[in-house]
């Protein structure tokens, strides 16, 4: 993250607008209209920063559906989280297609490949960017199954759905050529809203009896 906020790409942008993106689609019950066109402006802002970045609207999408309260959702609501993505990638396909004759842009006809060898290549990507990661996914985990009696699944389910639907697809598509995990360090914005999930129901069940737990999972 400290390298790609200052390495002129637009990974450091990213980041933020994720993170606002994923913080209006993580609510208590069916999504309201007001929140999933906000979501959907912001997930369309990523489709536009990059070409690869509607797979994260897909997470998220996803992460909605598996829960209960994510699938009662409105016509209203439903329109407002598709409207800006689904617009933002039919222009920008529109405009490259006009512009150059091709429906993806030239950085994917040049890196982007199916093969056996380009999964393997990309699982070692993700594997080895994934070690020195392995103390935010431990807390991740830990702050998943504290909360998962707590807190509604359609505050946690969608963070942990994108997380994972973006490794698979970093994955598949044989990982990222730049060093420093450019591509994996999106991941970690919502493995930290899950950590921030455990830490807020921490704080606020031991508020009552000033148990030190809290201080220790911060200060960690």
């Amino acid at each position: 993250v400290a390298a790609w906020a200052i390495a002129g790409l637009e990974h450091g942008f990213m980041f933020g607008v994720l993170a606002l993106a994923l913080h209006f689609t993580r609510e208590a019950g069916p999504p309201t209209t007001r929140n999933a066109l906000r979501a959907g402006l912001l997930f369309g802002a990523l489709a536009l920063l990059r070409a690869d970045g509607v797979v994260l609207f897909a997470g998220a999408t996803l992460g909605r559906l598996l829960t209960g309260d994510g699938r009662r959702v409105g016509l209203r609501a439903a329109l407002a989280w598709f409207a800006f993505p689904v617009t933002f990638l039919l222009a920008q396909l529109a405009f490259r297609w006009s512009y150059y004759g091709e429906l993806v842009p030239n950085t994917a006809v040049a890196k982007v490949s199916f093969s056996v060898h380009r999964l393997v290549q990309g699982l070692e990507h993700v594997a080895t960017g994934l070690r020195p990661l392995s103390l935010l996914l431990i807390t991740a985990g830990f702050a998943v199954a504290l909360v998962w009696r707590r807190v509604p699944r359609t505050v946690i389910v969608p963070p942990l759905v994108t997380a994972l639907v973006w490794m698979v697809y970093l994955a598949s598509v044989g990982g990222d050529i730049f060093p420093g995990w450019r591509q994996l360090s999106l991941a970690i914005v919502p493995l930290c809203l899950l950590v921030a999930d455990g830490g807020a129901t921490l704080f606020a069940r031991d508020a009552e009896t000033r148990s030190p737990k809290t201080a220790l999972l911060l200060l960690s």
